[in-house]
């Protein structure tokens, strides 16, 4: 009876919920480093679970190559905006630096609602993800799945 029970309460959680999500990396050491992270929060391509479904973007990272530097989440959110009304699920941009054996993040919506900085720009390190067993790997997923979801408050989901 237990057994049905578990099935039944798993039937009832909700599945992860659906974000476009643009990634633009500055370099290519923070491209390839972010897309592992990103496929690790992907319900569809995570082996762990994920915390979201990565859906597919009306946008691409070649859209926000003007955005670079001190007003890039502003430049980013300009551009998202033009795209706000669209159908379908929230649309996020990841804005991704590397430095060194650091990375990292910021998440931007369409400031519909207010930006959580405590939660949309993150810092990550991928040279901890190898060499220090899975907490370090599983603390930064959990806080790169806090920033996209967090952006995707901010667009108004």
């Amino acid at each position: 009876m237990s057994a049905s029970l578990l099935v039944a309460a798993l039937m009832m959680v909700p599945p992860p919920p659906p974000v476009a999500v643009v990634l633009v990396p500055a370099d290519a050491e923070a491209a390839g480093d972010s897309a592992a992270l990103l496929r690790s929060v992907d319900s569809a391509t995570s082996e762990r679970g994920g915390w979201l479904t990565l859906a597919p973007a009306s946008l691409s990272a070649a859209d926000f190559t003007d955005c670079a530097g001190a007003s890039a989440a502003d430049c980013a959110r300009a551009v998202l905006s033009a795209q706000a009304r669209q159908p379908g699920p929230p649309l996020v941009v990841i804005l991704a630096t590397s430095r060194g054996y650091a990375l990292s993040w910021r998440c931007v919506g369409v400031d519909v609602a207010r930006e959580r900085p405590d939660r949309q720009r993150i810092g990550l390190e991928p040279i901890r993800w190898d060499d220090r067993g899975i907490r370090p790997w599983e603390e930064d997923r959990s806080a790169a799945a806090g920033c996209i979801l967090s952006a995707a408050a901010e667009s108004g989901w």
